[in-house]
This record gives C-alpha cells, sequence and structure tokens, in this order.
C-alpha cells in the first residue's frame, strides 16, 4: 500500500502536468493556426504592391531577405543621412564663400597699400624724370584696374610687375 505522502506526491505531479498540457495546447494550437510570413519576390513588385504587403511580409531580393518594416527603416535612415550630407555640403559652400571674400578683402586692402607706397614714392621724387614716372604710374594704373578682374594666376604675374615698377621707381631716386 502506498502512502498517504506517495499519494499526495503523484496527485500533485499529476495535476501540475495537466495543466502545463493544459497551458501549452492552445500555444501550439495558435502557432499552427497562425500563418507563417510568406516570402515574397521583391524584383518585380511595384510600388502598391510593396505598400499592401504587412509589416511582417518577408521580400527576397537578390538573394537577400529583409521584412518590409526594415527595409522602410534602412529608407528613413538613408534619406536622414542623403539630408545630413547635403546641409553638411551647403555649411562648407558657404563657409568657403566667406573664406573667400575675406581672402578677397586682403588682397584688395594689400594692393591699396602698395599703391599708395608708390604714389607717395611718386610724390617723393617729384619732377625729376617726369616722362619715365608719368609712365610708371600709368602702368601702375592699368595694372591696378586689371587686377580687379584678374584670375589668380593673373594676379600673381600683376603683383610681380608692380613690384618690378616699384623697384624702377627706387632706382629713379638714387639717380
Amino acid at each position: 500500500m502506498s502512502s498517504r505522502g506517495e499519494i499526495g506526491k503523484t496527485t500533485f505531479i499529476l495535476f501540475v502536468s495537466g495543466i502545463l498540457t493544459l497551458g501549452t495546447a492552445p500555444a501550439s494550437a495558435e502557432r499552427e493556426a497562425a500563418p507563417s510570413p510568406q516570402v515574397v519576390t521583391g524584383d518585380h513588385l511595384t510600388k502598391q504592391q510593396f505598400e499592401a504587403l504587412p509589416d511582417i511580409a518577408l521580400i527576397d531580393f537578390k538573394g537577400r531577405r529583409m521584412t518590409k518594416a526594415s527595409i522602410r527603416a534602412r529608407e528613413a535612415q538613408s534619406r536622414d543621412t542623403a539630408e545630413k550630407v547635403q546641409a553638411l555640403a551647403r555649411q562648407s559652400r558657404v563657409e568657403f564663400e566667406q573664406r573667400l571674400i575675406q581672402f578677397e578683402q586682403q588682397r584688395k586692402k594689400k594692393l591699396e597699400i602698395d599703391k599708395a607706397k608708390s604714389m607717395e614714392e611718386f610724390a617723393r621724387l617729384g619732377p625729376t624724370n617726369s616722362q619715365q614716372l608719368k609712365s610708371i604710374e600709368v602702368e601702375a594704373a592699368r595694372l591696378h584696374e586689371r587686377s580687379t578682374r584678374a584670375s589668380p594666376a593673373e594676379k600673381a604675374q600683376i603683383e610681380q610687375r608692380a613690384n618690378q615698377l616699384l623697384q624702377q621707381l627706387q632706382g629713379l631716386e638714387h639717380q
């Protein structure tokens, strides 16, 4: 004969296993009843067909399977990245233009200072060698005018010629 403890233990085990069996039966039935996500070939999928799919739909595109939701997430991420790149490009362009303006202002200021030095030299030399002074002054004025619309390479040549004219003026001074 079995003791009361053994009967109680056996009854408890049967009771628990019955509950477990009942608890898992509906879940497995639900899993069997729920359709597994269908795999849709994305090679010839139209936009309307894509939109009609549920978010959990698996899409096979060139051998790679992804859900519709993950495709949308990647699309949103790509869009955000593209917007950030465009904003950065606009910002870089603005910074470049500001630096270019500063550079041109500095260059123009330097040209004005050089012109003022040349004019002082003309004034100091006075009427001696007036024909040479006049030709140097005319050429310096032309160089200054050309420098306002010259390319960087031309500006370098203009600056070199302006230095030569300054040396000529200094040479006249010592005569």
